[in-house]
């Protein structure tokens, strides 16, 4: 399953690159390729701090709306969860695990325009905000050390999250990311159970 998704996200970055590179479309489309961590955790687990690190990696298209407004998707394998405090020679009394595809689309707001050469300039400051739909390919839930599997099976596979977002162009190509996201209802059909997601990534646009 991992090979797959990895084996997709290239075929994504690959095209987007394409696009990127064509001169027809340089100046209104954009591509990014994208790296980072989630730390997260989930009101209504028992387990409090955002003690649940994970990958976020994928790659980013992006169009062009206005001088400073930019339309942005993102595909995005995203590892996301949840832990309670780990204590020496016992287990852990909750553990969840998922890993997720994720596809935010945001509107982003671009300022803090500079020039590179005198001819060519780019933003510093891109704030975003959006939605993401989020699809479980696999979880792993532990009770007291011990897998749960009934328990998978009362999450929903599919949710949505609300996003803010703000990267910081260091160059042009190079930028550094960080995004809060939250999901507005329960992944779960039983119980309150609401996850809060905090990412750091790097970001390198084409």
């Amino acid at each position: 399953m991992r090979l797959n998704i990895l084996c997709f996200l290239a075929l994504w970055i690959g095209a987007l690159q394409l696009q990127a590179q064509s001169s027809d479309y340089q100046n209104r489309f954009s591509a990014s390729i994208i790296a980072g961590i989630n730390m997260a955790q989930i009101d209504g687990d028992e387990a409090a701090g955002y003690t649940k690190p994970g990958l976020n990696i994928g790659a980013r298209g992006t169009a062009r709306l206005a001088p400073i407004w930019d339309l942005g998707v993102e595909i995005l394998f995203s590892q996301q969860g949840s832990q309670s405090p780990s204590l020496q020679g016992a287990p852990r009394n909750f553990y969840l695990h998922l890993n997720n595809i994720e596809v935010p689309v945001l509107i982003f707001l671009k300022d803090w325009e500079v020039s590179t050469d005198g001819k060519d300039s780019y933003h510093r400051m891109h704030f975003g905000a959006g939605l993401s739909y989020n699809r479980i390919l696999n979880a792993t839930v532990e009770i007291n050390g011990q897998d749960d599997p009934a328990v998978i099976d009362k999450f929903r596979k599919d949710y949505v999250m609300l996003m803010a977002d703000l990267t910081f162009y260091i160059t042009k190509n190079w930028g550094i990311n960080a995004r809060w996201q939250r999901a507005p209802m329960n992944i779960r059909k039983d119980t309150y159970f609401n996850p809060y997601m905090f990412s750091l990534r790097a970001i390198f646009t084409l």
